[in-house]
């Protein structure tokens, strides 16, 4: 018999949950979590540079959000809460949050050109300050599919007996104009001719959007000092955005991969067992088909030939930051240091 499932979605906002004589924001767990891992990486100058972490910024005026510079990255990331959701398996809660990813890319970098025309002439308008991000009044009037290079799905227990963090995109980020298109986009009152077949969007949206994933996984082994118990990847059939007469489609193209990596963590050996049994119930009422599937029972990273079929190079630092132990470089609350 299957375990009974019980799912509740909401939005960032609606969600409230009863712990003992808390209520518990599902939003505020996240952002709490998000928070967390940032401000002890603030502790110490010599982690953020071992990540490429330059800098950080929390986006105030909504849902969680923050913007992210790295190191020898693309552009400015921008990591975005956009929902969350209540699991219940074997009377086991389970919160998931799913955070869309966009990257504002730098006019200089190999893959700008490979953006759409709006996005381009965006990134070169009075609509982005000298940050690289958007200037605070203009930014509700950008569309917000703008800039999207992919999703990261967070879930965690609120014992942090489990988490799991998980990236989905595509290899390719395509978008296409099927017919001669006189295009016009009221944001900027502009016009432009789009002639029939031409790609309006063309970028690597797992190379771009993977940095800012093994950043995150970083932050997490330091702040959590946790090592990935399972990793597992996932290949489906891609498709490319076709724009004809006003109609916007999403259409098969073989060409195209899309990639789900998944990343599992367990706190303790008392508590791998019964997680790994909650992890291998989720992954099948996904259906998902994984290509690859190690799991690293050690908490050390050791080298397989496996690894070669993933599309992207899994960062030893991942276990050995969960080992290793910073010096704090904060002054003393008394101010003698």
């Amino acid at each position: 018999m299957k375990p009974k499932t019980v799912r509740k979605k909401t939005s960032s906002r609606s969600f409230s949950l009863k712990k003992g004589d808390f209520n518990i924001e599902l939003e505020s767990f996240f952002r709490n979590q998000i928070e967390g891992m940032l401000i002890v990486s603030s502790w110490s100058e010599q982690f953020r540079a071992d990540i490429g972490l330059k800098g950080v910024s929390q986006v105030w005026g909504g849902p969680p959000a923050w913007y992210i510079w790295l190191a020898d990255a693309p552009g400015v990331y921008h990591l975005a809460l956009l929902a969350t959701e209540e699991k219940k398996q074997r009377g086991k809660a389970l919160y998931k949050a799913e955070f869309a990813v966009k990257c504002y890319p730098y006019p200089d970098d190999a893959c700008f050109q490979g953006f759409s025309f709006l996005e381009q002439t965006l990134i070169n308008s009075d609509f982005f300050d000298k940050t690289h991000t958007p200037v605070f009044e203009c930014r509700g009037k950008i569309p917000p599919d703008l800039f999207t290079i992919g999703m990261v799905e967070v879930a965690m227990d609120h014992e942090a007996h489990m988490a799991s963090f998980c990236i989905e995109t595509q290899d390719i980020l395509r978008s296409r104009y099927a017919a001669e298109t006189d295009q016009f986009f009221p944001i900027l009152d502009l016009d432009r001719k789009f002639v029939e077949g031409e790609i309006d969007r063309d970028i690597p949206g797992l190379k771009m959007a993977y940095p800012l994933f093994d950043c995150l996984m970083c932050l997490y082994a330091n702040a959590g000092k946790q090592a990935p118990l399972q990793i597992r990847c996932s290949k489906a059939p891609g498709f490319e955005i076709v724009i004809e007469r006003g109609n916007v489609n999403a259409t098969p193209n073989k060409a195209i991969n899309g990639y789900r990596l998944d990343v599992r963590y367990a706190a303790t050996v008392r508590n791998e067992h019964n997680n790994n049994v909650l992890m291998q119930t989720d992954s099948k009422e996904c259906r998902e088909a994984f290509f690859y599937e190690r799991m690293f029972p050690c908490g050390h990273f050791h080298e397989d030939q496996e690894d070669e079929r993933l599309p992207i190079s899994v960062n030893r630092n991942w276990w050995s930051l969960a080992h290793k132990h910073y010096v704090s470089e904060l002054a003393s609350s008394c101010g003698c240091h």
